[in-house]
């Protein structure tokens, strides 16, 4: 059974059940094949799937859904996940869905400690998703504060 809280999920890929594992191995996997972060990749990939730029998201998909499968099975190659995907084009919402979810709950980022980290963020101006993922929570900031602390431009 796939263990949620630390990035494991359980997805029907090529019509069998198949658990996908986002631990940091599988996410250093992803960030090594696509050069880019594994949030970065992911916001981008759900604004192309929205726009319906599906194209843009398929290699990146296959190197997410690869990493994950790797992570239990090390033998499998990401040339085969991508035939498993072939077979199964209609499902890559689904697969976007679950990826996903499990890298969210893998880093951290559905508990409600870093829901309210990332409001704070946000509120002070502040990448929210740098805060989420940084190691110290961050400190309590007002928007007046934030805005006194912003550098001077130089001449």
């Amino acid at each position: 059974m796939a263990n949620r809280l630390h990035g494991e999920i359980e997805v029907e890929i090529g019509g069998k059940s198949r658990r996908l594992v986002f631990n940091g191995n599988a996410l250093a996997e992803i960030e090594t094949e696509l050069k880019q972060g594994v949030v970065d990749r992911l916001i981008e990939m759900n604004a192309d799937f929205q726009a319906k730029r599906v194209g843009r998201m398929c290699s990146s998909l296959r190197a997410f859904l690869w990493a994950g499968l790797h992570a239990v099975d090390g033998g499998i190659k990401i040339e085969t996940v991508g035939r498993v995907m072939d077979t199964d084009m209609e499902s890559l919402g689904r697969y976007l869905k679950a990826c996903g979810e499990a890298i969210s709950n893998a880093l951290g980022m559905n508990e409600p400690d870093t829901q309210e980290r990332i409001k704070k963020a946000k509120e002070a101006g502040l990448d929210p998703l740098a805060q989420a993922s940084a190691a110290d929570p961050i400190e309590e900031v007002s928007i007046s504060q934030a805005s006194e602390e912003k550098p001077s431009s130089a001449a």
